[in-house]
């Protein structure tokens, strides 16, 4: 837009210059050249002709440079508009597919931390930072517990949009799981009951979606092979997923064709954090809201220790 008013500025210019120097012209046959307002003289006779004639050419001279000067402005504007124009076509072609996340705690979770007792120095995190509980999850290295359960929703931003693959890209290795750490969870609670779509084994060489059979369980063929998802501009497409087998932070990397180009859309945790998940053990301690005997609010487990936080939670 500002090139474009450019160039409508630089014509108008141009304009202006050869108005000026046919004025030039004009007045030099009169025998009369003003110049910034001041009249340099009428001369008669031939004394006075060798001064017309090099006023005059001094003029078109100025005018011609001018000229030049604006021609060269509007081709290189011009140029400049073109490349950008290309760079922002080639490198932004937009997104043919937004994916969205749900099902992140936001008032309850289970996690894999790397220490028993749990660190609870920046326990204030879980009321205070506005990613929620997972916020201290985070700042104590931890991630989630075995299985990390989401519900992705694909919404088509282009025209006859196919989705053909989706795999997770492992970011970084956590220290594994040396407790649980369960927060108002009800027993046997999860987001979206036992069912889900997909899975995802993070630790297998190529951790590619694969469908989950409702009937027998089995997730051994990729989930784009077993289904196509083909979605129009506006169409919707909710898959849960199941992510587990790993000590680690991910994203997830979805491989669409639109307009018969391949691209990947880069897929992290509702919260625009990298996707945590650690592996757990049966045998690992468990700790949960509770009191000390003094009525302190801490974190305990069922063999009665405590751990007492810094402060009330949310004070």
């Amino acid at each position: 837009m500002f090139l474009r008013r450019g160039r409508t500025v630089a014509a108008r210019l141009q304009a202006s210059d050869l108005l000026g120097l046919a004025t030039g012209v004009a007045l030099c046959r009169d025998g009369r050249l003003r110049g910034n307002g001041v009249t340099l003289g009428s001369v008669d006779g031939a004394r006075g002709r060798p001064a017309i004639q090099r006023a005059w050419r001094a003029a078109i001279t100025h005018q011609v440079l001018a000229g030049v000067t604006t021609a060269a402005i509007i081709a290189v504007g011009s140029g400049a508009y073109a490349i950008i124009r290309n760079a922002v076509n080639e490198r932004s072609p937009g997104v043919p597919v937004e994916v969205t996340v749900s099902g992140v705690p936001t008032s309850a979770f289970v996690a894999g931390v790397p220490s028993s007792p749990p660190d609870v120095a920046r326990w204030d995190l879980v009321a205070t930072d506005g990613r929620g509980p997972l916020a201290w999850v985070e700042e104590v290295g931890g991630g989630g517990a075995g299985v990390v359960k989401r519900r992705l929703v694909f919404v088509g931003r282009a025209e006859a949009t196919i989705v053909t693959g989706m795999r997770a890209r492992i970011l970084d290795r956590l220290a594994p799981a040396a407790a649980v750490v369960e927060y108002l969870v009800p027993e046997g609670a999860n987001a979206f009951g036992d069912v889900v779509d997909a899975t995802i084994v993070l630790d297998q060489a190529d951790p590619v979606a694969n469908a989950v059979n409702s009937r027998s369980g089995d997730a051994s063929r990729p989930l784009f092979e077993a289904q196509t998802l083909s979605l129009q501009r506006g169409e919707s497409q909710t898959i849960d997923v199941a992510l587990t087998g790993c000590d680690c932070t991910f994203e997830l990397e979805v491989t669409v064709v639109a307009d018969g180009r391949e691209s990947t859309v880069t897929v992290r945790d509702g919260n625009g954090r990298p996707f945590r998940v650690v592996r757990v053990a049966d045998n690992l301690p468990r700790w949960e809201l509770g009191r000390c005997p003094n009525g302190s609010h801490a974190l305990v487990n069922g063999s009665g220790a405590c751990v007492p936080f810094p402060s009330e939670p949310g004070s």
